[in-house]
């Protein structure tokens, strides 16, 4: 026995015998908008998901490896500070914050560390620094310059006649550096020290210092 053809539903014409679409219920249209709006929101969470992360969102593991690290040689030039001299082994590691210009200008923050000795006059005292720098570099240039400031502290204050009038200190400096090859360099800075009158006694060292340092 032969099943009979299913019957099926031919489209409405209307008056000039247009086809007439066919309505569909008020649930379905929803239904239908609900899904086009789950789609486009999908789509775009793909493409949110795609889109590269900011290389300042990622997560670096720490780098303890310092910038560059050299040989500090000083020598006052103040009649208070007459045949005083240092010298120091020092390490630059780099700080998060720095900035690009677009005419090529690099402004960068580093972490100073130094440790050495300061003596004269028959004295020695050992010497303790570490405080923030500052390198600004011009485009495409092998100089650069620093500034910085850092709190100093030292193993005795007295040095013959003259009296630093404490142990702790602050030494200021702005300088100079050449680049002379990839990694190694020099550079000349005017460095000050004084305790910021913590104590009655503050004479001050103004220094000339000659800097030999290594770029890792």
């Amino acid at each position: 026995m032969q099943k009979a053809p299913e019957a099926v539903e031919l489209p409405s014409l209307g008056p000039e015998g247009v086809p007439v679409p066919r309505r569909t219920s008020g649930a379905s249209a929803r239904l239908g908008r609900r899904a086009s709006a789950s789609g486009l929101a999908l789509g775009v969470a793909f493409v949110l998901a795609g889109q590269p992360v900011p290389a300042s969102d990622s997560q670096d593991p720490v780098n303890l490896q310092p910038v560059l690290a050299g040989w500090h040689a000083s020598l006052a030039i103040n009649q208070r500070g007459r045949d005083m001299g240092s010298g120091e082994a020092f390490a630059w590691w780099r700080l998060p914050w720095g900035w690009s210009r677009p005419s090529g200008w690099q402004i960068e923050t580093h972490l100073s560390v130094s440790l050495g000795w300061l003596g004269g006059r028959g004295e020695t005292s050992g010497l303790f620094r570490a405080g923030p720098a500052l390198s600004v570099r011009p485009p495409d240039s092998p100089f650069w310059i620093e500034l910085g400031i850092s709190p100093t502290a030292l193993t005795r204050h007295t040095f013959g006649g003259l009296d630093l009038g404490i142990n702790f200190q602050f030494t200021s400096y702005a300088g100079m550096n050449w680049d002379l090859t990839r990694h190694f360099g020099c550079g000349y800075r005017f460095e000050h020290m004084s305790n910021a009158s913590l104590s009655s006694r503050n004479p001050g060292l103004n220094s000339h210092t000659f800097t030999l340092y290594y770029r890792f």
